[in-house]
C-alpha cells in the first residue's frame, strides 16, 4: 500500500512538474 501511494504521488508530482515547464516554456516564446 505504501509502495502504491508513493507511485500515485509521484506521478501526479511528475506530471504537474513537467506540465508547468512546458507552460512555462510556451510563455516564454516570443509572440508574433
Amino acid at each position: 500500500m505504501d509502495t502504491l501511494t508513493s507511485c500515485m504521488h509521484s506521478r501526479y508530482f511528475s506530471e504537474a512538474f513537467w506540465g508547468h515547464i512546458w507552460l512555462f516554456n510556451l510563455l516564454e516564446q516570443p509572440s508574433d
